[in-house]
């Protein structure tokens, strides 16, 4: 006889498990001797583009992994590399197969060592033109996180075309990729690498793009040489094998700088009417509602950035920017984002209406950059409109408070030039 309450835990723990082992799967059909594959639609990584992972070589099968770097080029652990005439196989997000032969190779020379080192290129006899080769992250990563501050999650392949879930906990500037299991909500979907799980490679997403750090070296939780480390030696491998392209870094220009993160400032203000600020914060006190509210900031800059953060997505109130502002209605602000209280954000240009951008919460954050040639709005890092800039104007947050109540923060970006 058992227990009530442990039959009902065991029957929706078995499910739980089963579907966490459903979402590492890669594939639910992988006929190698077929040619024949179709990718799980419920893995932990479906809608993602890892058709660079290949799940098979005509050497040992699953084993000796590779990945596509470039059409002409894959890449692989040196110490467990597929040899000159060794077939590799790749997939299509469609399933269709692409099988290529390796006719030349090239390695980082190290002697015994594979710390840091543990890197092989294979030229294929003709490229690959219909699967995206995988990207690396550019050597200035740094620049744009700090990953000792961070969870980064790391998905990493293993022979059995199943993924796993880790955390990166050393930058990748340095020789070696290295993981850790020990965040909780991630732990269902680990697993330790083995034997044969070698040259599998690790990835991070950024938006929707998978960026490859390395390929696996040691076992247990996993670590590989990073190919950020190794990108100057990566470049001189990829010429000695003689292909026109070259290994791709992912473009991180779209999302802010530490540096610049950093250097928010907040803004002094003026010509105020109804309303006050502290803190970087302002509030409109007066009663009631109208565009009656308002006030501009005392710092200008011919180039620079505004960052706009509402305070709540239920009152009306318009934030932006002009060259002469000093009234409390909206229709003098010349680019601005109206926060409306349905939680939609329409852009307005001198009191009249551009555009719908879409949807917000309070606490999002916008931004307004000018430019020498542009006025460019920003929800985060999307950019929604862009227009020409007038030519020879400085420009100061301008704001307008329609609802009692309604608040938002502002800042500076630091270095940009003020009015004198």
């Amino acid at each position: 006889m058992k227990l009530l309450s442990d039959n009902i835990d065991l029957e929706i723990n078995n499910r739980i498990k089963k579907l966490i082992e459903l979402g590492k799967q890669v594939y639910t059909v992988k006929d190698h001797d077929n040619k024949i594959y179709a990718h799980n639609p419920r893995s932990l990584i479906s809608g993602f583009d890892f058709g660079c992972v290949s799940p098979w070589n005509s050497v040992e099968g699953d084993r000796r992994a590779a990945t596509l770097l470039t059409p002409w080029v894959v890449g692989m652990a040196k110490h467990y590399g597929i040899p000159v005439d060794g077939r590799v196989r790749f997939v299509t997000g469609e399933g269709l197969v692409e099988e290529r032969r390796i006719d030349k190779r090239a390695w980082i020379d190290s002697g015994f060592s594979l710390v840091g080192t543990d890197i092989m290129l294979g030229r294929l006899d003709s490229p690959i033109l219909n699967i995206a080769p995988a990207q690396i992250l550019p050597q200035n990563f740094a620049d744009y996180i700090d990953i000792q501050e961070s969870s980064i999650p790391v998905i990493t392949f293993d022979r059995e075309e199943k993924v796993s879930l880790t955390r990166l906990i050393r930058d990748i500037d340095m020789p070696m990729v290295r993981l850790a299991n020990d965040t909780a909500e991630w732990k269902p979907y680990y697993e330790s690498k083995i034997v044969g799980d070698s040259s599998n490679p690790m990835f991070i997403i950024i938006g929707k793009q998978p960026v490859l750090l390395g390929f696996l070296t040691y076992g247990g939780v996993g670590s590989g040489t990073s190919l950020t480390y190794r990108k100057d030696a990566l470049d001189e491998l990829v010429e000695f094998l003689g292909v026109p392209e070259g290994i791709v870094e992912a473009n991180l220009d779209n999302f802010i700088a530490l540096n610049e993160l950093r250097a928010w400032t907040e803004l002094n203000y003026e010509n105020l009417v109804g309303c006050e600020y502290a803190r970087g914060k302002v509030l409109r006190f007066k009663p009631g509602k109208g565009w009656d509210s308002g006030g501009t900031s005392v710092q200008a800059f011919d180039t620079g950035t505004f960052k706009i953060i509402p305070s709540q997505a239920d009152r009306y109130l318009m934030v932006g920017i002009s060259s002469d502002g000093d009234s409390p209605g909206y229709r003098k602000i010349e680019y601005a984002f109206q926060f409306r209280n349905n939680g939609t954000i329409w852009i307005y240009e001198n009191g009249s209406k551009q555009t719908e951008i879409g949807g917000y919460e309070g606490r999002d954050e916008f931004f307004i950059d000018v430019s020498e040639d542009f006025i460019c709005y920003r929800a985060g890092a999307h950019v929604v409109r862009e227009v020409l800039r007038p030519a020879g104007r400085k420009f100061k947050l301008d704001f307008s408070i329609y609802n009692h109540g309604a608040m938002f923060e502002a800042y500076q970006l630091y270095g940009a030039p003020e009015a004198q």
